[in-house]
């Protein structure tokens, strides 16, 4: 009984996540390499999280209302993205997007880093982690289609 609940677990699965690459299922393979990417994500991002009050605060002299009106509206800009990225991951596909959003969050956050205009500066860091927290629901929604379902709460605790 234990191996025809296994197999039909496994055929539950899509087929692309039974190819093999570099030795690997995909089924294995695309969960782990999702989860050091967004490992490397998060600590990019704890990093600019600590910083760039800081920064904003020494570089642009911002008073700490102007910098909690920069969160509040980097808040509002992840609403908006969160209805957006649907719409965005069905046109491109669900691993382009994700690569689209981090790539474009890291192209922002350079500009961030060059100007000198702090309203600028601002509208940069908002849409900046706009694009780049919205690769979050394409990077889940692979990772949960890769993974059989009794399995799926242990990735979840890691997203």
């Amino acid at each position: 009984a234990t191996r025809h609940d296994a197999a039909s677990e496994v055929a539950s699965l899509p087929d692309w996540t039974q190819e093999v690459k570099c030795g690997i299922r995909k089924q294995w393979l695309v969960p782990v390499w999702t989860e050091i990417m967004w490992g490397g994500t998060q600590i990019a991002s704890s990093m600019s999280l600590k910083y760039i009050p800081l920064f904003f605060r020494q570089d642009f002299s911002m008073s700490p209302s102007w910098l909690m009106i920069v969160r509040v509206l980097e808040n509002l800009g992840l609403a908006a993205m969160n209805f957006a990225t649907p719409f965005i991951s069905a046109k491109t596909g669900r691993a382009w997007a994700a690569i689209l959003f981090i790539v474009a969050g890291a192209i922002l956050m350079l500009g961030v880093a060059s100007l000198h205009q702090t309203w600028l500066a601002a509208t940069l860091f908002i849409l900046r982690t706009t694009f780049a927290r919205a690769n979050v629901p394409c990077v889940q929604s692979i990772i949960f289609e890769s993974v059989l379902p009794k399995h799926r709460g242990r990735w979840t605790a890691s997203c």
